[in-house]
């Protein structure tokens, strides 16, 4: 995580972002369509990075689920991150993959030919879990905090000079 000069401030913000297939589908079993994906996710990172004011700093996928890791500043949304991120990656995963608008005749995800995978038009579902990380920990931000006013045994006082960079 870099930190970054914003107008009056200095910082950044990064979160770790899980987001799944509509129905949890376990469809990245089949290894071609989880490796495309998550290039499909870096390459909406890299069409939209420097509009939304964001880094993709990590992916991960999962057998029906996407991890991401983002940093990004005080005036950027996740949900325009997340917007751009899913919408472009969605829509690059049903024109090279056509037939998951339709049944599983491969039977990938192993509930039969018959089995009808994203026929609503949505590959992931609109939901996600967001959490955020920092340098530091939860817990030595609870216990900073808690302790201010009191005389610190360490005698480093953490201020903006500590990022001037």
């Amino acid at each position: 995580m870099e930190i970054s000069s914003y107008s009056s401030s200095k910082g950044a913000i990064s979160v770790g972002i899980n987001f799944s297939t509509m129905y949890r589908h376990k469809i990245f079993k089949y290894e071609p369509l989880k490796i495309f994906c998550e290039n499909k996710i870096r390459e909406a990172a890299e069409r939209h990075s420097k509009k939304l004011k964001f880094t993709l700093d990590e992916v991960g996928m999962d057998i029906d689920h996407a991890h991401i890791l983002v940093t990004f500043g005080p005036d950027t949304k996740l949900w325009e991150i997340l917007k751009a991120i899913k919408g472009y990656s969605s829509r690059e995963i049903f024109k090279a993959f056509p037939w998951l608008r339709d049944r599983d005749y491969t039977n990938i995800i192993g509930k039969g030919k018959d089995f009808y995978l994203f026929t609503k038009g949505h590959f992931w579902s609109p939901g996600y879990y967001f959490e955020s990380y920092g340098r530091r920990t939860f817990d030595d931000h609870k216990e900073y905090v808690a302790k201010q006013g009191q005389k610190r045994e360490d005698k480093q006082q953490t201020t903006l000079l500590n990022f001037a960079g």
